[in-house]
């Protein structure tokens, strides 16, 4: 609808950045910026365009460059909806819970009976460790909408943190089946299928989870470890190789390569990848994880 509407006024931001950020959703990033540039370029000050850049920048696990693009929407268009709720997910991928509790808060006030506003204030209750409330929103959620992903993927991972890994694994099944790119309730749903000694299926899952992962580095390492724990070590080295040249950008990527390759007494790949993640970043944890594999002399 937005084409045809970009093909009826070639010229119309609103119709270029919405198309963008319908692109983002799809996961069409290339193509979003595309459009995103042109409306910006005929209407700078355009909100769509910032919330669109916003998606855009999780999307790629950019959480402060996020939380950055809501930020100027919000000055653009004060108290959109979609913005505060963006905004409060870049938060908690940050670890500021409290922010983003606080900014969900503001839009259950306005919206009390909104399944998609309780499942991520019950994300938020989650990361403060407050699971008696998240599984209290999160069955309101449920409640309104029986298969709001999030609120089912919210039940599941408390289930798991209390120990009942069955119910995790019917949970994340039906988040699954609602959506099937919903990587990360794959992800979980293999690390359940791992715990509960089912590794066929765990590997089954992060098999069709690698289909449309942007990220495929804590899918890798799952495997990984399923194949060291068989010792199978041409399809360890396999994975810790293929996460590496998959994630080449992130530094976590390379280290957990590093550590993986390390298992298995590769030891010119471990250094080839600590070179690569030194490379993209200086941080101590790199130094540290690097020093754990080198020869005790």
């Amino acid at each position: 609808d937005f084409t045809e509407a970009v093909k009826l006024d070639p010229k119309n931001p609103w119709a270029l950045a919405n198309r963008g950020i319908a692109k983002a959703w799809a996961g069409d990033t290339k193509a979003a910026e595309a459009d995103i540039a042109a409306a910006e370029a005929l209407q700078p000050d355009n909100p769509v365009v910032s919330r669109a850049r916003g998606l855009i920048a999780e999307k790629k696990g950019e959480f402060a460059a996020a939380v950055a693009a809501y930020d100027k929407s919000l000055k653009q268009e004060p108290g959109n909806d979609f913005a505060v709720l963006r905004r409060a997910a870049a938060l908690q991928m940050l670890g500021k819970s409290k922010e983003a509790l606080d900014a969900v808060n503001q839009i259950i006030a306005k919206q009390p009976q909104s399944d998609f506003v309780l499942s991520q204030r019950a994300l938020a209750y989650v990361s403060q460790a407050d699971y008696e409330a998240a599984e209290k929103d999160a069955v309101a959620a449920l409640a309104i909408n029986p298969v709001n992903p999030v609120a089912l993927r919210v039940r599941a991972q408390v289930a798991r943190i209390r120990g009942d890994l069955k119910a995790a694994v019917e949970l994340y099944s039906m988040a699954v089946a609602k959506d099937p790119a919903d990587d990360h309730a794959r992800t979980e749903l293999a690390e359940s299928y791992r715990a509960l000694g089912q590794d066929d299926k765990a590997l089954a899952e992060t098999e069709a989870a690698l289909k449309t992962a942007d990220d495929t580095s804590e899918l890798r390492l799952l495997r990984a470890n399923i194949f060291i724990a068989r010792g199978d070590s041409d399809a360890v080295a396999r994975e810790a190789d293929l996460m590496m040249r998959e994630n080449a950008e992130s530094d976590f990527a390379q280290v957990a390569a590093a550590k993986v390759f390390a298992t298995i007494g590769r030891h010119r790949e471990v250094g080839l990848a600590f070179d690569r993640a030194i490379a993209l970043t200086k941080e101590a944890y790199v130094y540290i994880n690097r020093a754990q594999t080198r020869p005790w002399k």
